[in-house]
């Protein structure tokens, strides 16, 4: 089948996303869908909220909707691959189908096999992609340097809420955490607990390494299998950058231990997350091969997202001889590893071809500018072909 032919996407049916404010999500890159979940209010009530019967009936309808449209369906009339797709192929692999043809605009929390949950922003971090949903430290850095008038800490709905989830715990076979930072959120071990004696299950974390994972070994070498994405932005102070303030050391040292877990422990994989910005734009190719060569043990293969956000970061900011040097060595990347997704190789040969942004360039600088004042350092120090071609 064809499924570039209709818009259903099985996660609408059989997946469930809870963002950091405590509100249900049809997908982990839509935010802001629906409101906090109310205590009182049953799991089944929240998943059928006017607003996932809607998503719903578009999709049964073959229509488009906004959220979908931004997030899948406009990559894939680009001829990529989006998440939907992914996540079909996903369900087939794992169950000969996708769909069963009884979809409806209702969702059973009885069909519910993947959890994806954020319990809160609480973050020991402030990457310069982030923002003040995702990271604690960066809405505190708003709130002094931007004016920004929201909560620092968002979240607190766990506790409240875990009553309805711990009947999800015992059947599904995918469980998803992220945040905030998902090593240091105090439900992050909670958690853990919950689905300890699930071993049909399927754990995949997303973390920024600082810290170390491995005295939750007793319970990751119980599950089916657990998958650690390590986000790493760059190889040294390219990381520290970006993902200020990690200490690289610290870093390193714990992909160290992540690499031996890998190599002791047949359910336990691990692969490098990059968000792909005009920062690390030319450098990540060189970066993810050093990385794989140190750390023998993670996957050859990376998880590439190209930031759609914020404006100020786009690729588009870096200047010609930039946009053709991330090019070229995006293909020689994919000939030292021809496993690396042809998309990727793609996307960095359109970014060539369409040139610079002279506005983009500007925010561009505008912000780095501002990250530089509020944290008290120098880009320079960290990234200097960035300040080099920008100067």
């Amino acid at each position: 089948m064809n499924h570039r032919s209709h818009k259903m996407c099985p996660l609408l049916w059989k997946h469930l996303c809870i963002n950091t404010d405590g509100g249900m999500s049809p997908c982990c890159e839509i935010s802001h869908f629906d409101k906090p979940m109310q205590s009182s209010e049953s799991l089944s009530t929240s998943y059928n909220s006017e607003n996932f019967k809607k998503i719903r009936r578009s999709m049964l309808a073959n229509q488009s909707n906004l959220h979908c449209e931004n997030i899948c369906y406009s990559k894939e009339q680009m001829g990529f691959e989006s998440k939907r797709l992914q996540e079909i192929k996903n369900y087939e692999k794992q169950y000969g189908v996708a769909f069963n043809g009884n979809e409806t605009e209702i969702g059973n929390v009885k069909d519910i096999d993947y959890f994806d949950i954020k319990p809160s922003n609480y973050c020991n971090s402030k990457c310069v992609m982030c923002n003040n949903n995702r990271s604690s430290q960066f809405a505190l850095e708003s709130k002094k340097h931007k004016g920004y008038k929201g909560p620092v800490l968002i979240g607190n709905w766990y506790n409240d809420n875990k009553h309805k989830l711990d009947q999800l715990y015992s059947k599904i076979t995918k469980l998803k955490i992220n945040g905030g930072e998902t090593t240091v959120m105090p439900e992050f071990p909670i958690i853990l607990e919950s689905v300890r004696d699930n071993k049909n299950l399927k754990l995949q974390l997303n973390i920024n390494n600082t810290i170390d994972i491995t005295k939750y070994i007793d319970i990751f070498s119980s599950l089916k299998k657990v998958t650690i994405d390590c986000s790493v932005e760059g190889y040294g102070s390219n990381n520290e950058y970006i993902r200020y303030p990690a200490n690289w050391s610290t870093v390193y040292n714990n992909l160290k231990k992540i690499n031996d877990l890998v190599a002791n422990y047949k359910n336990i994989n691990a692969s490098f997350c990059m968000t792909i910005m005009s920062l690390n734009y030319v450098s990540w190719p060189n970066d993810f091969y050093q990385l794989t060569t140190e750390f023998d043990n993670f996957e050859k293969k990376p998880f590439v997202y190209f930031i759609t956000q914020p404006e100020s970061l786009l690729i588009q900011g870096l200047p010609q001889q930039m946009l053709d040097k991330g090019y070229q060595n995006v293909l020689d990347l994919k000939a030292k590893l021809p496993e690396l997704d042809n998309d990727i190789v793609e996307t960095y040969k359109q970014y060539a071809e369409k040139g610079q942004d002279s506005l983009i360039t500007k925010k561009l600088i505008s912000y780095t500018t501002y990250i530089d004042t509020a944290r008290s350092i120098d880009i320079k120090n960290y990234i200097p072909e960035i300040e080099n071609a920008l100067s």
